[in-house]
């Protein structure tokens, strides 16, 4: 099975942002992302098609999961969020990966009983174990 398929049969959805861009800056061993200044936080984030993802699929646990160097950003992005959608979605904050930051944490969320999960970056797709 693909990837996604494999997290459908977790009984879990994932939407992931569109690629994040690598800190040039950093070392090749290393990716740090960043976001841009000059993005809009609602733009870089996606949160309208957030949104509209969160509410057609009628959730109501969703998991947040960011790579580390975007966490400082999860406040308001959570913030954001939280002004469009009903207020009976809860919203979680994975801040602890266990693998690289492209990896979906399904089992983080899986410990807060989230719906889905929405990645933030760039996401490999990687099989759950299992």
């Amino acid at each position: 099975l693909t990837s996604p398929a494999r997290f459908a049969l977790l009984g879990m959805e994932l939407f992931s942002s569109r690629d994040i861009v690598p800190d040039s800056r950093s070392s090749s061993k290393t990716v740090r992302l960043h976001r841009d200044p000059s993005w809009s936080l609602l733009d870089f984030y996606e949160i309208e098609r957030s949104v509209r993802w969160i509410c057609y699929r009628r959730l109501t646990r969703v998991a947040l999961q960011f790579p580390d160097g975007l966490l400082a950003d999860s406040y308001d992005v959570v913030s954001a969020l939280k002004t469009h959608v009903s207020p009976h979605v809860e919203l979680y904050v994975l801040a602890d990966t266990s693998y690289g930051s492209c990896c979906v944490d399904e089992v983080a969320a899986s410990h807060v009983a989230a719906d889905a999960v929405i990645h933030y970056g760039y996401t490999c797709f990687s099989c759950p174990p299992g």
